[in-house]
């Protein structure tokens, strides 16, 4: 089992759409990623299309891709192919039954390193990283992430990606918490404890664990903000901009025209975190 399925075994997160709280999310979803169909990047790439190709980066059960998906086809006649990218296979395989059933489509899926995209082969038109997935992300695979990501775009391709200023809201404005109660009910207490440092990866560890099981697991995060990730995307696309959700410290990045930089450049880790020449 992988690091990331131990991970939302444990940390409960709600993806789910056949449960009245993954209802909700979808529903919201629609709404927050409807915002980016009005963009001009978006609006003038359906414009030009009778078939979109929309590759979704840690994809989950689905959840964005189907958001994504309906918001389009409420405003454009296309016909719409999915892409599916995450390390989990059961979160693929319940996205390809959600696609069916809310969709009417069959998706392709991949179990694979979405910083390594442009070996799967595949092309897309609209990319997309939703469910404010950045903190699974160190800066150097970041970097990887959006190189891989622009050279699987067409020249006129976008990537959409949901992000929030976590450097205010949890460090300035709340206070980083050594130990924090993610979850508390009767059946479930789940802790998330700090576990230190790394600062050569820009990443905290921190030990993720149910007090009722005992199940557990040690996760890498990263406290992305807004900016931080807006100028990564922009070394690889010529224009980024922002679509803020009901308060400016959370909404989608939209990056769109990649700069046509080859993403082998970033295949190996720099000296500093991997380690060569000492």
């Amino acid at each position: 089992m992988s690091g990331l399925e131990r991970l939302y075994r444990v940390f409960k997160w709600v993806e789910d759409i056949d449960t009245p709280e993954g209802r909700k999310r979808l529903q919201e979803s629609i709404g927050n990623i409807g915002k980016a169909i009005d963009h001009p990047s978006i609006k003038d790439l359906l414009a030009r299309k009778d078939k979109i190709t929309i590759i979704d980066v840690c994809s989950g059960k689905g959840i964005g891709f189907i958001a994504l998906a309906k918001a389009i086809l409420q405003k454009h006649d296309v016909k719409i192919e999915i892409i599916a990218v995450d390390l989990r296979q059961s979160a693929l395989e319940k996205a390809e039954e959600y696609a069916e059933k809310e969709l009417g489509i069959k998706i392709k899926t991949f179990v694979y390193d979405a910083t390594r995209l442009w070996e799967l082969g595949v092309s897309a038109d609209i990319g997309l990283l939703y469910g404010f997935s950045t903190p699974h992300f160190n800066p150097y695979d970041m970097v990887k992430l959006a190189a891989s990501m622009a050279s699987i775009l067409g020249p006129e391709g976008a990537f959409l990606v949901e992000e929030a200023d976590r450097v205010y809201s949890i460090c300035q404005r709340t206070g980083y918490k050594d130990v924090i109660p993610d979850y508390v009910d009767e059946d479930r207490v789940i802790l998330s404890i700090e576990a230190g440092r790394e600062p050569l990866k820009g990443v905290n560890r921190r030990l993720i664990i149910d007090l009722i099981t005992g199940n557990r697991v040690m996760s890498e995060f990263r406290l992305w903000d807004i900016a931080g990730t807006a100028s990564i995307l922009w070394c690889f696309f010529r224009h980024v901009d922002f679509i803020k959700y009901r308060h400016p410290y959370s909404g989608l990045l939209v990056a769109w025209k990649p700069r046509g930089i080859e993403p082998m450049q970033y295949a190996e880790y720099p000296e500093i975190i991997s380690g060569r020449n000492r």
